[in-house]
């Protein structure tokens, strides 16, 4: 076994005798460091969440926590479209399944969702994802 094995072997231990409770403070210390606003944390911690889905683990490595600060910066939705993004970014592997179905069931109209997708790009972009 190699040593980078037997260091994720070992870290997936430590994460699993975590409590959630525990887990949520590691990922709030994570964010408090980067000063988002209220609106910018939820975006941020809704990304974590579709990352999380995504890999399938409860701990992502830096990277994904930087990559969902600094979207969440960046990114320029419609306040009228938040619920819709927040809940595209914690669901975004089963929404990209139907895209312009899911922002259908949110409510938003192929246009609007296209404007999403656009505001979603542009974020991505500025962050170099």
């Amino acid at each position: 076994m190699r040593l980078s094995q037997v260091a994720g072997a070992l870290a997936i231990l430590l994460v699993a005798a975590c409590s959630e409770a525990e887990l949520a403070e590691m990922e709030g210390d994570r964010f408090d460091k980067m000063n988002l606003s209220a609106r910018q944390l939820k975006v941020a911690q809704a990304m974590v969440a579709g990352f999380k889905k995504e890999f399938g683990i409860p701990v992502l490595r830096s990277r994904e926590y930087l990559r969902a600060g600094c979207y969440a910066k960046k990114v320029n939705v419609p306040l009228a479209f938040e619920d819709a993004h927040l809940s595209y970014l914690a669901n975004y592997v089963e929404a990209d399944r139907d895209y312009y179905g899911f922002f259908s069931r949110q409510g938003l109209s192929e246009q609007h969702a296209w404007a999403v997708s656009e505001a979603f790009h542009r974020a991505q972009a500025a962050c170099g994802i």
